[in-house]
């Protein structure tokens, strides 16, 4: 017969354990149980075991339970001394489940079955240090100091003196501190104007809070942190989302302050952004009137005057296709209202170029205009010239020509040499860029046995195509 019969009742099971003075020839051990004296005893369960943990009992209710040791041969001994146990729910709940607290006493919620009377309650595991005191279903608890996550274990004691086994226990972040490490806000373009996106930004270093900012004309713009509405990261203490400033907003040395609560629900101390938010009134654009190519190098630029009284100037951008940007290549900065036109120049024949001018206001704003294109024109050499020379005297040869009207006129170039032929291979006499200068006088070194020298001018454009003149020569 086992004796020393002990149960330990847990949540919702109980913990059943024995003992016997000769186990020689015992295979293993029957649990039985019974609801009241009235009723038989039936079998609840087997194990080799000297304990078992008992799931099947039907709660709040009183139940009885033998053990009786079984050979191999299937002979049953008698059944060891009863024990009752009232088998139920054993818990603890801190604040109502909240998963913060911002204060060190809470309300601790405990459930048992009617049979108990005392519980006793630890943040240490053990219950080593655990007062006892009498059950009552919510009682107060003091926290230990500082922040973190705090475990709060119990165990019961019943009525017949008996303690519940396994301790319930429940946890909570102690949290009594918020904080905003930075409020900020992107991007760092000094002026903003109406529909342009801000994102604002605040590190609070926790998650679960709520965070908010607010400035001139925005009172209360939550945050999240969320990955959400311009949250980059979900979870990572930094709040932040993204805000279209809508037209007509107008924010000069505006103020953006952060405010915090933590899940605990600690308010931490508001903090200002360390820039101030200016937000003005972009200006309006101008239209390109007109683009018009002149030659095969130049194309003219017309467009509508800006009538703001903040004008600061105007920038021209130019790019190969029609997405040309304040991105694109910059070719011409004015600071004069009054200019609205321009000849572009140094271009490439026969190419399609793109044009947007913004206006700049002088708190850097800026509108763009529309973009319009020209195609220059295909290159063609330049009209010859004529040529005349004569000896001027002895050792001098007197050059003149008439006058090259080519638009892309670069240079003529005066060529010379002893026999007939003269081409860009022979000897180059000078190069002249001005085109109004239509003359020249040459020294000319009259070698031993020859006493004629023949000349070619030769016309060239800012693309290398080129025209001849007629061919002269002088005789001495």
């Amino acid at each position: 017969m086992p004796t020393s019969v002990v149960a330990q009742v847990n949540d919702r099971s109980v913990s059943l354990s024995w003992e016997l003075t000769d186990s020689a020839g015992v295979d293993r051990f029957r649990i039985y149980s019974a609801l009241s004296t009235d009723v038989g005893y039936s079998r609840l369960d087997s194990t080799s075991d000297y304990s078992i943990e008992l799931t099947r009992l039907p709660l709040n209710q009183q139940v009885r339970l033998r053990v009786t040791a079984v050979n191999a041969t299937g002979t049953e001994g008698d059944p060891s001394p009863v024990v009752t146990v009232v088998s139920g729910l054993l818990s603890i709940t801190i604040a109502s489940g909240d998963e913060f607290t911002n204060s060190r006493d809470v309300l601790v919620e405990l459930a048992a079955p009617a049979t108990a009377s005392y519980v006793r309650l630890s943040e240490d595991s053990t219950l080593d240090d655990a007062v006892v005191e009498a059950y009552q279903a919510q009682r107060s608890f003091t926290l230990s100091d500082g922040d973190g996550v705090k475990t709060v274990y119990a165990r019961f004691i019943f009525t017949d003196g008996a303690e519940s086994g396994v301790a319930v226990s429940d946890q909570i972040t102690l949290d009594t501190y918020a904080r905003v490490r930075s409020v900020d806000f992107l991007p760092t373009t000094a002026t903003f104007a109406s529909g342009d996106t801000l994102q604002f930004l605040m590190d609070a270093e926790e998650t679960g809070g709520e965070a908010h900012v607010s400035f001139p004309g925005v009172s209360d713009l939550a945050l999240n942190d969320k990955g959400l509405d311009g949250d980059e990261t979900a979870s990572d203490g930094v709040y932040s989302r993204t805000y279209a400033i809508p037209a007509g907003m107008t924010v000069i040395d505006g103020a953006v302050e952060g405010r915090f609560t933590d899940a605990a629900g600690n308010a931490a101390e508001s903090m200002r952004a360390e820039r101030l938010l200016q937000v003005r009134t972009a200006p309006l654009p101008v239209q390109i009137t007109s683009v018009t190519p002149l030659s095969s190098w130049e194309i003219d630029l017309r467009w509508s005057e800006s009538g703001g009284d903040a004008f600061a100037l105007y920038r021209v951008y130019r790019g190969p296709t029609r997405g040309v940007s304040d991105t694109s290549e910059l070719v011409l900065s004015v600071e004069d209202a009054a200019v609205v036109s321009w000849v572009d120049t140094m271009l490439n024949q026969n190419t399609e170029y793109f044009y947007r001018v913004y206006v700049v206001d002088q708190s850097g704003l800026s509108a763009a205009s529309n973009v319009d294109s020209a195609t220059t024109l295909a290159n063609v050499a330049p009209a010859a010239i004529v040529l005349a020379a004569s000896l001027q005297d002895s050792t001098t040869a007197r050059l003149s020509w008439t006058r090259s009207t080519d638009r892309d006129f670069a240079s003529y170039r005066v060529y010379r040499d002893t026999s007939p032929g003269i081409s860009l291979a022979d000897n180059l006499v000078a190069i002249v860029t001005d085109p109004i200068t239509v003359s020249l006088s040459d020294f000319v070194p009259f070698p031993t046995g020859s006493e004629t020298y023949y000349y070619r001018v030769f016309v060239l454009d800012r693309q290398g195509l080129s025209s001849t003149s007629n061919e002269v020569l002088v005789r001495r």
